[in-house]
């Protein structure tokens, strides 16, 4: 998949990190319980050759990989939201036909988006999740190639 030359600096080089561990502790006593901080990464791994990218992220410094459409194709997680038990991690999902597929994965599940053009490239760079809704920010290509943003 071939980002525009904008978004391939941006955004593939990115990681966030989340921590999660003060809900059980009340400052004016003290804590209450010792809850560890949970530390999220989104990220791809890349193979010894230098030849495929493969999605995931880290969890407490260990990798966790996401399923891809098409194995032997680049895919990528840019974009990772960690809500209470549940991971979402965005990004895009190469098919057998070598078109970026955009959509996100939820607990390592791939749930693809419709993208303007099937055969165009497309992608996701931003998720929030908000109760059960989650919002997808990112582009599609449309029949002429034109990244057009969403």
């Amino acid at each position: 998949m071939r980002f525009p030359t904008l978004l391939t600096r941006a955004f593939l080089p990115s990681a966030l990190l989340l921590l999660t561990g003060c809900a059980g502790k009340n400052f004016d006593e003290g804590p209450k319980t010792s809850v560890p901080p949970q530390i999220y990464a989104g990220g791809v791994g890349i193979s010894e050759s230098l030849e495929k990218i493969d999605p995931g992220y880290w969890k407490n410094g260990t990798w966790v990989g996401l399923t891809q459409l098409a194995p032997a194709r680049n895919s990528s997680a840019v974009s990772l939201v960690v809500s209470g038990a549940d991971v979402y991690a965005g990004g895009y999902n190469t098919d057998s036909a070598n078109a970026g597929v955009p959509g996100y994965w939820k607990n390592g599940t791939w749930v693809g988006l419709t993208p303007l053009d099937a055969t165009r490239d497309s992608g996701v760079f931003s998720l929030v999740v908000s109760g059960s809704d989650v919002y997808a920010g990112g582009y599609s290509s449309d029949s002429s190639g034109v990244s057009v943003p969403g």
